[in-house]
């Protein structure tokens, strides 16, 4: 294991090394020198590890200890997932207040609080007493994946940003490969190590998993059946309750990371104008001007060689819009009003159609 361990090592700096010197890399590793872009893969990527450790380990409890059928096991399940639906559409409004950092701060904080309650977990459950930490648990991961997606396309360049997706997409599986993989092992190696097989049982069998024992306890007499699933449930008890506090820790620190390498992410994030809007040309030929001999007041576009050249301030957005020779001049909308401003002082538009 160790030898395939240090491989795996190895085999990942050589991984890193060329992609940063290929032109088209698979992976770009370059954009990780961002703090905010790596805070953010970071970020998303724990708290898909936290969701997916949360439905192995109810999966199991449900089923398993509490005796629950699948599909009850399921729905019981639905609260958690759709109050994170619920967290991304509240994650908007919240961002003005602490910032995009504290929002992803506070979802995975509220994720936190919400695996030290399945510590207190036992054999018997009120279902109603658990649907609240289930509620806070999927809204918190709802406020982070919500603003950290859009902080991963944020903090990257925009010719990058397909790049900045794929490597969202790729930490996003990695998490939850990693949530089950770690958090299992954690979990499983607990039970083996706190399972007291009763008098008189013998069955290595039963120390591979709670499943596992149960299967044995289906073959032995009554009174050892009974004292070896009481046994196996409350070892595995005793190891979801440690990956609870694993990842319940985990999380809190990564809530201060995201608090820190998220700050300077702006609450509003701008929109650019279009580029076909950026890159034109100025219109060539004599300057627009109004017939009176003034500058054209901002909204009124006068023709310039078959366009028309809006007389607007650098700042607005108001469109570059291309016509016939033969028009004359047009009005324009313009940001300030709702509706096309014109006066009589202006130039009138003649025939034109408008393409």
């Amino acid at each position: 294991m160790l030898v395939a361990g240090a491989a795996g090592v190895v085999l990942l700096g050589w991984f890193w090394l060329r992609q940063r010197r290929l032109a088209d890399p698979v992976i770009d590793v370059r954009l990780f020198a961002r703090r905010a872009f790596s805070a953010s893969i970071l970020t998303n990527l724990l708290a898909i590890f936290a969701m997916s450790a949360m439905m192995l380990m109810f999966s199991w409890y449900l089923q398993l200890v509490l005796g629950w059928s699948p599909l009850p096991a399921g729905l019981a399940q639905l609260p958690g997932g759709l109050s994170g639906a619920v967290g991304g559409v509240l994650a908007a409004r919240l961002i003005p207040l602490p910032g995009r950092n504290g929002v992803v701060a506070l979802g995975l904080a509220m994720n936190a609080g919400a695996f030290l309650y399945y510590t207190t977990l036992g054999t018997e459950l009120t279902y109603l007493t658990l649907v609240p930490a289930m509620v806070i648990g999927g809204i918190g991961i709802g406020f982070a994946f919500t603003v950290n997606n859009d902080n991963v396309l944020a903090t990257a360049p925009r010719e990058r940003a397909g790049a900045a997706a794929a490597v969202s997409e790729t930490a996003f599986e990695l998490g939850g490969a990693l949530g089950i993989a770690v958090l299992g092992t954690v979990l499983t190696g607990a039970y083996r190590s706190n399972l007291e097989l009763p008098a008189g049982v013998r069955g290595e069998a039963a120390r591979e998993s709670l499943a596992s024992a149960l299967t044995v306890a289906e073959g032995l007499p009554a009174g050892q059946a009974a004292g070896l699933v009481r046994a196996a449930q409350s070892a595995f008890l005793d190891g979801m309750h440690l990956a609870s506090y694993v990842t319940a820790g985990m999380l809190a620190a990564v809530a201060l990371l995201a608090l820190v390498g998220l700050r300077g992410v702006p609450k509003v994030i701008p929109e650019e104008m279009p580029a076909a809007a950026r890159s034109r040309p100025p219109a060539q030929g004599r300057a627009a001007r109004s017939p009176a001999g003034r500058p054209p007041a901002q909204g009124v576009g006068l023709v310039g060689q078959g366009r028309v050249v809006v007389g607007a301030r650098p700042s607005s957005r108001v469109p570059i819009i291309l016509a016939t020779p033969s028009m004359v001049s047009m009005p324009v909308p313009s940001p300030g009003c709702r509706s096309v401003c014109t006066d009589s002082s202006r130039s009138r538009p003649g025939p034109a159609t408008r393409p």
